[in-house]
C-alpha cells in the first residue's frame, strides 16, 4: 500500500513539474491579453496609427470590443469603428472567422487555468497525506517547484535565442500547431487584424509573458521557502 501511494506520489510530482510552467504561462496569456497597457504600449510601439488610419480611440475601441469578445459567449466578432458619425464593421469575413479560431484558443488556455490548479492542489495535499509532516511536504515541494523552475527556464532560453534569430519561423509553427485552417494568413495592406497586431506586437507579448513566468516562479519559491 505504502509502495503504491508513493509511486502515484512520484507520478504527481512529475506531473506537478510539467504543470507548474503551464499554469503561470497560461495565466499571463489570460492577464495580458485584458490588460490595457498592452495595446496601449502595442499602438505606440508599433505606430499602429499611422500604419491603419485609424486614431486611438479608434483603436481603443476596438481593443475593448475585442477584449469583450474574448469573456463573453458570443460566436463571432463583429468589430464597430465610428467615424464622422457613421458606423461600420473593419474586420472582413476572413478576419471574424479567424477570431472566432483565436477565442477557442483563449477558451483552452483558460481551462488549463482551471485543470492545472486543480492537479496543483491535489499535489500539495497528497504530499502533506504521504508525508505527513507540514515542513517536510514543504521541503519537498520547495525541491520539486526548483526542478520546475529549471526546467522552465532552460525552456524559455532555447525559446528565446531560437526566437532572436528567427521569431517568423516560431510564429508560424505557433499557428500551423494552434489552427487547423490558413484562415491567419492575413495581409497587413488589406486586413486590419494583422495590421493592428503585427509580428512585432506578438514577440514583444511573448517576452512579457516570459518575463512574469519568471518573476511568478521566484516569488512563488519565496513564499514556498518561508512556509
Amino acid at each position: 500500500m505504502y509502495s503504491q501511494t508513493k509511486n502515484i506520489q512520484i507520478l504527481f510530482s512529475i506531473f506537478y513539474i510539467i504543470i507548474l510552467p503551464i499554469f503561470f504561462i497560461s495565466t499571463n496569456v489570460i492577464y495580458i491579453t485584458n490588460s490595457d497597457w498592452l495595446y496601449s504600449y502595442g499602438w505606440d510601439r508599433n505606430q499602429i496609427e499611422k500604419s491603419t488610419g485609424l486614431n486611438i480611440d479608434q483603436l481603443n475601441s476596438g481593443a475593448n470590443q475585442i477584449k469583450s469578445y474574448f469573456n463573453n459567449n458570443d460566436e463571432y466578432l463583429d468589430l464597430i469603428i465610428e467615424e464622422g458619425g457613421i458606423k461600420y464593421s473593419l474586420y472582413n469575413q476572413k478576419e471574424i472567422l479567424h477570431m472566432k479560431d483565436v477565442k477557442q484558443l483563449i477558451k483552452l488556455t483558460k481551462s488549463l487555468i482551471y485543470y492545472s490548479a486543480v492537479i496543483i492542489l491535489i499535489y500539495f495535499s497528497l504530499t502533506i497525506i504521504t508525508i505527513k509532516s507540514i515542513k517536510k511536504s514543504t521541503n519537498h515541494i520547495f525541491r520539486t517547484s526548483k526542478i520546475s523552475a529549471y526546467s522552465t527556464l532552460v525552456f524559455l532560453t532555447v525559446f528565446a535565442c531560437i526566437a532572436s534569430i528567427n521569431f517568423t519561423w516560431l510564429f508560424r509553427q505557433f499557428h500551423f500547431i494552434s489552427f487547423s485552417n490558413d484562415l491567419w494568413q492575413l495581409n497587413p495592406n488589406t486586413d486590419y487584424l494583422i495590421a493592428m497586431f503585427p509580428q512585432r506586437f506578438f514577440l514583444e507579448t511573448t517576452i512579457f509573458i516570459g518575463i512574469l513566468t519568471i518573476l511568478e516562479f521566484i516569488i512563488y519559491l519565496i513564499i514556498i521557502k518561508k512556509i
